[in-house]
């Protein structure tokens, strides 16, 4: 399990926002949902897969090989102004709170031979635009492959550029071997929010009374941890004294 965890420990402190639907799917529904690379924001996020692929002078296709990855991004940094306002857009997200450990265990089946060839977790890597293109030019297919596994594969999906360093992103990644999700965007995967989810943290922007009621709803689904909203625009209370 550690070999397909790239510059993370188990006790790594790992968070990220949610749409509130989405949070509610996770305790009403016990599902977390990965998706295809080709959905993130950032062109260079998915350089190899996207990439024209030659042998010699004939191209070669490798569709069938980008199809088959899917993914999730979480981050190190348990709240920033930058997050809220990136991630969070409706002023209405939720920020939830678990371990790299948790996280990835429960997508990875330790008794699973093929979870070694499916399943991955890294910290992301951040570097310079051209230092990308330049590892993406010098790239081969045989590197990427060599081993018959899909380690180097998996790297080259934690690869971004020096701009997006803030984010201090972590990314579970998951390659579909046995094409059991061949054209879906989404990959489903069950998960306990219950006991997986250590904080549920509101968006600071968001009704308290809004957040009271989702508060409610989220404990009756049987979470019974840590749900607060942030505090982060509360006004601080300052006593000046002008004497």
């Amino acid at each position: 399990m550690t070999d397909n965890m790239f510059d993370l420990d188990m006790d790594t402190k790992i968070y990220r926002v949610f749409p509130l639907v989405r949070v509610l799917d996770l305790f009403e529904k016990s599902e977390n949902v990965l998706v295809r690379p080709k959905l993130w924001d950032d062109p260079f996020e998915n350089f190899f897969l996207g990439a024209r692929v030659f042998s010699g002078v004939q191209e070669v296709d490798i569709s069938d090989i980008s199809k088959s990855w899917y993914g999730q991004c979480w981050t190190t940094v348990a709240e920033s102004d930058a997050m809220w306002r990136i991630y969070s857009p409706n002023k209405d997200g939720v920020c939830v709170g678990t371990t790299v450990g948790k996280l990835f265990g429960s997508f990875y089946d330790k008794d699973a031979t093929i979870s070694t060839l499916e399943n991955f977790i890294g910290r992301v890597e951040y570097k310079a635009q051209n230092d990308i293109a330049s590892i993406a030019k010098n790239f081969s297919f045989s590197d990427l492959s060599h081993g018959g596994g899909n380690i180097q594969f998996a790297r080259s999906l934690l690869l971004k550029r020096e701009e997006f360093r803030h984010e201090h992103e972590v990314r579970i990644l998951f390659c579909d071997t046995r094409k059991k999700y061949l054209g879906s965007d989404i990959v489903p995967f069950n998960f306990n929010a219950a006991d997986l989810i250590d904080s549920v943290v509101f968006d600071p922007r968001l009704d308290r009374r809004i957040v009271h009621a989702l508060s409610v709803t989220i404990t009756s689904l049987g979470y019974n941890k840590d749900i607060e909203r942030s505090r982060l625009y509360d006004a601080p209370q300052l006593v000046i004294n002008l004497e």
